[in-house]
């Protein structure tokens, strides 16, 4: 006898039908003509043009679009065999319109105004850009981890994607409880007219801060930095912030540097290179909204680190923990130990680093050497052609000519001054939504309180470059 089957194949999810046929003085009981049967394979579902594999599943809306402030409704599609569960039909779906939610205004001159705004679409939405946007950070704050995943230009462009595509390594800075994304952080990135539209993930609050710029006030933006100094000896820091102003000022950039504020607490003087180490959290805090916040502190734990940035870029107009630099005082000590001296040159190309950083700014070329910034202007140092010692790393030493100069190469240089910016360094750093045109007049914290500022500090350290 033999096992024959009713057919050849049977649909996925089938039992094959057999019989048993036996031979009887020639003849062969039964009906069944095949020797073998095999279940075909599962078939797959398509979504929108797009192939949902068999198992695999979609998130799928009821709508596009819907009202500001209003949420999208959504529900799993998974495929089975070829067939879809559910019956939403859109791919996506964003808010229209303007959220209703107040501006916070973060500062304020004759030529330019940056506002935060909060956007009341957690998870998607838009906004809209006015004629006069010179820059824009979209900020998504988290308790677990927050995400931009898209953001699209009124073009129709995704920038994440197109900013991705100009550099190798750009990843979220931090540990996820905050994510953000500056426009522009390469020239050809525009803060364009229009609505723009995002999708976020895991974002329970989402800030934008806009910079709009008075067509009629002419001239360069201006920077302000504000230091604050959290340490148990006492420096005479005149020539730091000489210094500092000559970095700016000979790569043509107006700077305007506050008067020191003292940070007596003790507590504050030996910090976490962590932000989201709360002692350091609460020091950053005390930072102002419309400047760039330079921490200096007697040491920053994490082992020789000179410096470091709460992001690329922080969290700029919005006060906060992500709002500022730590730069180490005890890391920049030379000399011998019983007559030990800030190395000024050293500390001041650090703090100019650290708020490149928090302006946007990237390392041109990273220590792998394999990984470069977005820039098309900035020298690249490859390992593969300049790590002579073959350690894995490219030395400033190694990368002479190569942009070891650059104000933002990742690691300092005894051999040399790192005091130069690029073009196109410059284009973020005037554009950034913290730099102003005309004076500077007033601020607001996050609290409501307002700030004035009186005219003769903006007189003190401007510098007026050409």
């Amino acid at each position: 006898s033999i096992t024959a089957y009713q057919s050849a194949t049977v649909p996925f999810g089938s039992t094959c039908t057999s019989q048993t046929r036996s031979c009887s003085n020639g003849t062969l009981s039964g009906s069944y003509k095949f020797s073998d049967c095999e279940e075909a394979e599962p078939l797959d579902c398509s979504f929108n043009g797009s192939i949902v594999g068999h198992g695999d599943f979609v998130t799928a809306y009821l709508s596009n679009s819907v009202e500001a402030g209003s949420s999208c409704s959504s529900q799993t599609r998974t495929c089975f065999n070829g067939e879809l569960s559910g019956s939403y039909t859109h791919l996506s779906c964003t808010e229209v319109g303007e959220p209703t939610l107040p501006e916070t205004p973060s500062l304020t001159t004759q030529g330019t105004q940056t506002t935060v705004r909060t956007l009341s679409g957690l998870s998607s939405g838009s906004f809209q850009l006015s004629d006069n946007t010179t820059s824009f950070l979209l900020s998504a704050f988290s308790n677990g981890t927050a995400r931009i995943t898209r953001l699209t230009s009124p073009s129709g462009r995704d920038e994440l994607a197109y900013l991705e595509s100009t550099a190798s390594g750009l990843t979220s800075f931090g540990d996820g409880r905050y994510d953000n994304y500056l426009v522009p952080m390469r020239p050809d990135i525009d803060a364009e007219a229009g609505t723009w539209t995002y999708q976020i993930s895991g974002a329970n609050e989402l800030k934008l801060t806009v910079r709009e710029d008075n067509p009629s006030t002419g001239g360069e933006s201006n920077l302000l930095l504000q230091p604050y100094l959290a340490s148990g000896q006492s420096y005479n820091l005149d020539t730091l912030w000489q210094l500092v102003e000559g970095l700016y000022t000979n790569n043509n950039l107006n700077i305007t540097i506050a008067p020191t504020i003292p940070v007596s607490e003790e507590q504050y003087r030996t910090v976490s290179d962590s932000f989201f180490n709360s002692e350091t959290q609460a020091l950053v805090t005390q930072g102002r909204a419309d400047a760039v916040n330079i921490f200096l502190v007697d040491e920053v734990e994490g082992g020789g680190v000179l410096g470091i940035a709460a992001g690329i870029p922080g969290s700029l107009g919005i006060q906060g923990p992500h709002n500022g630099v730590l730069v180490s005082l005890g890391s920049h000590l030379s000399g011998p130990f019983f007559n030990q001296s800030i190395n000024d040159q050293l500390l001041a190309e650090t703090i100019v680093h650290e708020a490149g950083h928090l302006l946007g700014l990237w390392h041109p070329t990273e220590d792998n050497g394999v990984e470069f910034d977005p820039l098309d202007d900035t020298a690249e140092c490859s390992k593969s052609i300049y790590d002579s010692n073959n350690n894995g790393q490219v030395s400033a030493e190694e990368c002479f000519g190569k942009g070891a100069e650059n104000i933002m190469f990742w690691a300092s240089w005894g051999g040399g001054d790192q005091d130069q910016f690029s073009e196109d360094q410059r284009t973020i750093l005037r554009q950034s939504p913290l730099a102003y045109k005309g004076q500077l007049q007033a601020g607001q914290t996050e609290d409501g309180i307002t700030l004035t500022y009186p005219s003769e500090l903006s007189a003190t350290v401007t510098s007026q470059a050409s």
